[in-house]
């Protein structure tokens, strides 16, 4: 009996703490102890679009008077409203963990002091879009210091000076998850965000731009990005050391160089987004690092895809166009592969590669024509890599046939230059154009219906050596053939002239089996 009354004192007392600590605005103690946990459980909610654990205290912060605020000026006099503050720093040093801070529509001055976003607080503006609810930073230290879960949203950050916008770290026993969304972000002298450590931030529908990097993460961070644009500066996103970015429906556009950098050990994820107008490469990948592409477009860049030292990539339904320069340049030790990918324009191998390098793999490339068109259909015809049991029948059949001719040429004389290669497919060139109409009128074309059925390529590409583009014509370097509607797949199409791999179009369907109906062009990277 006495135990069941000292637990409901205990009770009362607590809840009559709790309602003396909000009437007075005063922190009280909400679960230190597992600060982790609960974070993490907030964070994860924001990410879907739940806002749980922000159930405190809400604080209003007053925008400068825009009288002064063009001179940098805060806001001289707190009002004698509770809850209420004249600048940001105030309302951070007096929240506590779930509380809510709140910006009133206009200018915030914050030159100061870098704001320390070290507590689990939901700090946004109240404007209808973020530019209605600005802060204006001008130091030569962040506007924001992240190194808690929290969620920052719905205002812009206008930073004048020689740092980072906002800086985003946490040591290797903390991880952080912040969440930042509808975020207008522009600096003048340096980086947008810079993001170190094992940090874990998220970014939706945010704008950057800056006059360095749009982003710039390290160590072992990973940044994930929804639905974000990157303009101008010299790159739009510097990915180094052993840090991983995951960018969905994202766009880059208009770097002063490369649009995406990928460094030393770093890895980049690539989906559903676009490169382009940029004055360097659209993704330039050097040491070990490692690139994946998948339904992205890479446009109007001086260069597509490059690839340096030991890189490597995956390109999956993209279109990749080097403009005035190599759309895929691979050097040294580089790797790459794709399918269903549109290469337009020429690509060029290291002729230092080691011999047993030089075979690429393939890129399947689509026979739509624009990108626009892939892009308006992601769900399109798409070519699957799983071989069925009719084509690998057909495969053995053709390997018992093949003939010096199906080796690759490289290969075949052992050529180790690209220059002599060179030379040796111009020589093979001149003398297969003679056999190249026989071939087609005696061994393509004795089949009706299969020509009857047979459709013009609409797809520019080009060859590592050549410029020439596909047509109803000709396809120079390059086979093309329709998957029949039985289970084993009729051919029928142009051969190439030098440089394919597979000369035998029942191999080629073998390799790459295509949709019924579905149109392939196949291309070897060398």
């Amino acid at each position: 009996m006495a135990l069941k009354q000292a637990k409901k004192l205990y009770e009362k007392r607590a809840y009559l703490q709790a309602l003396a600590a909000c009437r007075q605005l005063a922190p009280a103690d909400r679960g230190a102890d597992h600060q982790a946990l609960v974070d993490e459980i907030c964070m994860h909610s924001a990410a879907t679009g739940k806002v749980i654990g922000f159930d405190g205290c809400v604080l209003q912060v007053q925008p400068a008077d825009p009288a002064t605020a063009w001179m940098g000026q805060q806001q001289q006099q707190q009002q004698q409203t509770p809850g209420t503050y004249a600048s940001i720093a105030d309302a951070l040093a007096a929240a506590a963990d779930g509380d809510i801070i709140q910006l009133l529509p206009g200018t915030h001055v914050t030159s100061q002091a870098c704001l320390a976003l070290d507590k689990r607080v939901l700090l946004e503006g109240l404007g209808g879009s973020p530019q209605e609810v600005m802060l204006d930073h001008r130091a030569n230290h962040p506007a924001f210091n992240i190194t808690r879960c929290c969620i920052l949203r719905n205002l812009a950050i206008d930073m004048v000076g020689f740092c980072e916008s906002i800086s985003i770290s946490s040591s290797s026993s903390s991880c952080i998850k912040p969440i930042l969304q509808k975020l207008h972000i522009t600096c003048s002298g340096d980086d947008c965000l810079s993001i170190g450590g094992c940090a874990q931030p998220l970014l939706q529908q945010c704008t950057i731009q800056a006059r360095r990097c749009g982003i710039k993460q390290y160590a072992t961070s990973s940044t994930t990005l929804w639905s974000c644009s990157i303009t101008g500066g010299s790159h739009g996103l510097v990915v180094c050391g052993s840090s991983q970015a995951f960018l969905e429906g994202c766009s880059i556009t208009d770097c002063g160089q490369d649009g995406i950098v990928v460094l030393q050990q770093a890895g980049l994820h690539l989906s559903h987004s676009s490169v382009s107008g940029c004055q360097g490469p659209g993704v330039d990948v050097c040491d070990e690092g490692i690139a994946s592409l998948k339904h992205v477009d890479i446009k109007d860049c001086c260069g597509g895809l490059w690839l340096w030292q030991s890189a490597s990539c995956e390109a999956v339904s993209s279109y990749i166009s080097g403009g005035s320069s190599y759309a895929v340049l691979l050097d040294q030790q580089a790797y790459a592969r794709g399918s269903s990918t549109n290469i337009d324009g020429p690509c060029h191998d290291s002729s230092e590669a080691p011999l047993p390098l030089l075979p690429r793999p393939t890129a399947a490339l689509h026979a739509s024509g624009s990108a626009a068109d892939r892009h308006s259909s992601s769900s399109g015809s798409r070519y699957s890599r799983t071989v069925n049991a009719a084509d690998t029948s057909a495969a053995a059949a053709a390997a018992q046939h093949a003939d010096d001719d199906d080796l690759p040429l490289r290969q075949k004389y052992m050529i180790a230059s690209a220059q002599q290669f060179q030379a040796v497919t111009a020589q093979q060139q001149q003398q297969q154009q003679q056999q190249q109409q026989q071939q087609q009128d005696t061994e393509m074309w004795q089949q009706p219906a299969a020509a009857v059925g047979l459709r013009g390529c609409q797809l520019r590409c080009s060859s590592p050596f050549s410029t020439e583009a596909c047509s109803e014509a000709s396809s120079p370097d390059m086979l093309l053939y329709v998957a029949g509607s039985s289970s084993s797949a009729e051919h029928s199409g142009c051969m190439v002239s030098s440089e394919m791999l597979v000369k035998d179009a029942a191999a080629a369907a073998a390799l790459f089996p295509a949709e019924q109906g579905a149109f392939a062009v196949e291309q070897r990277m060398y």
